[in-house]
């Protein structure tokens, strides 16, 4: 949506990303560093209009996302309708794909260049910078407060507290989307909230005020809009998701496909059989081949130009661009998410189809938490992702339940196993495994 970004003030001519259903997620190097470069100007300009309409774009198409999720839901499914859903999705994800990829990693190198310049200590860099306030923030304050309201009490016994019950079913009706990314889970229920609340830690998260100088106030505060428009766009593309699953379980209800094997087809597969342009039989035969991890992918180039591929020549190249390290790595280096030590079983989950996995007390190692991983993070006993950054959501997120969290390490997912026992000391940064 390069539209999105002229608003925003942001010269690029498309998202240039490689998206692969094992997991994977590529971005053009030297279009990131394009966007890099043109937020660090605009931080040593101090060009304070500039984040000021970032913020107010970002805010714009987030409430246009939740309108647009809500008028899918009556649709009937057919291929204009669809073509309706892919314009609101594409906003929506490109704006997130700029927080996440993009502006996080400019506004987190000049915040720390200023760190470094005026000998900062870096153990309390997190504390100056603002807390982000979106959904999840104001979410998981409401569920310290029921925490403390509910106790030690039963699900039955909630049930039977009309007061109370009725606050865990507004919890459920406010907060539908929590478990939902990418078009992926269920919506919330009063089962999943009383298990959240059940595994929730009832501190207070400290924010502590902090006497800095006016050039790191400023560095942290564009931290803090850059910060937003990542995290905010995570949680309104989540929200979005849920207005949006009705409207999609009936497309693939329409294609005779579960929605899961709807999910394995790009859109214009899905546009050409809401169409009678491809069968039932011709989309079914596609379905085996595309089970397998990276077995396709999705390449966004120039403009809203995105091309599907399964070619097996081309997932060969693909594969080949994702990092890997040595087999024998038992030891790995990040960043503190959330400082903490933690020693206890490895539980690898790459997306919805692991969580039930999960057990309380593991080490949740993943490529990186969404929204949905919430539920999992707090019954966590600590938190090790392979990318991230100061306000990635894993750091975000942990420093609110109180979780050592390690980001960054880059090879997480592919070093430790399920059930290895990991030392996590997110005072250090380090992740090792101890057998």
């Amino acid at each position: 949506m390069p539209e999105l970004a002229v608003k925003m003030g942001i010269k690029t001519d498309g998202v240039w990303a490689i998206t692969m259903n094992g997991g994977q997620y590529l971005v053009k190097g030297s279009e990131r560093k394009k966007i890099k470069e043109h937020i660090s100007k605009k931080i040593l300009s101090k060009d304070t209009a500039f984040f000021e309409n970032m913020i107010k774009v970002a805010d714009e198409t987030y409430l246009l996302a939740k309108k647009s999720g809500e008028a899918l839901q009556d649709l009937k499914p057919t291929a204009e309708n669809f073509q309706k859903f892919l314009d609101a999705a594409k906003r929506i994800n490109f704006l997130w794909l700029l927080g996440a990829s993009h502006f996080h990693e400019a506004a987190e190198k000049e915040l720390q260049d200023a760190v470094v310049t005026e000998s900062f200590p870096a153990e309390k860099v997190m504390d100056i910078i603002p807390p982000i306030v979106s959904p999840l923030f104001e979410r998981h304050k409401e569920l310290v407060e029921l925490k403390k309201e509910a106790g030690s009490k039963s699900l039955d016994e909630i049930k039977k507290d009309k007061k109370l019950y009725a606050k865990f079913q507004n919890q459920v009706e406010k907060y539908p989307w929590i478990e939902i990314f990418n078009f992926i889970g269920e919506p919330l229920t009063v089962e999943r909230l009383y298990e959240q609340v059940t595994h929730i830690e009832t501190h207070d998260a400290k924010h502590a005020k902090i006497s800095i100088s006016p050039e790191l106030e400023w560095r942290a505060d564009c931290m803090n809009k850059c910060g937003y428009v990542k995290q905010a766009g995570a949680e309104y593309f989540s929200i979005f998701s849920e207005r949006a699953l009705p409207f999609l379980a009936n497309v693939a209800k329409e294609l005779g496909l579960t929605y899961r094997e709807f999910m394995m087809f790009s859109v214009t597969e899905v546009k050409q059989a809401l169409k009678g342009e491809i069968t039932h039989d011709e989309l079914k035969s596609k379905i085996s081949t595309r089970k397998n991890g990276y077995s396709y992918a999705f390449i966004a180039l120039e403009g809203e130009k995105v091309v599907f591929t399964e070619n097996p020549g081309d997932m060969a190249i693909l594969k080949k661009m994702i990092p890997i390290t040595d087999k024998d790595t038992r030891e790995l280096k990040g960043a503190v998410g959330n400082p903490g030590k933690y020693l206890g079983p490895a539980r690898v989950i790459m997306n919805t189809d692991d969580f039930h996995k999960m057990q309380t007390g593991d080490v949740l190692v993943t490529t990186m938490t969404t929204p949905d991983f919430v539920i999992l993070m707090q019954k966590a006993g600590a938190i090790v992702t392979d990318i991230g950054g100061l306000l990635c959501h894993a750091a975000i997120i942990s420093r609110e339940i109180n979780k050592p969290c390690v980001i960054g390490t880059r090879f997480a997912t592919q070093v430790f196993k399920d059930g290895d026992t990991l030392e996590v000391d997110a005072e250090k940064g380090i992740v090792r495994i101890i057998k």
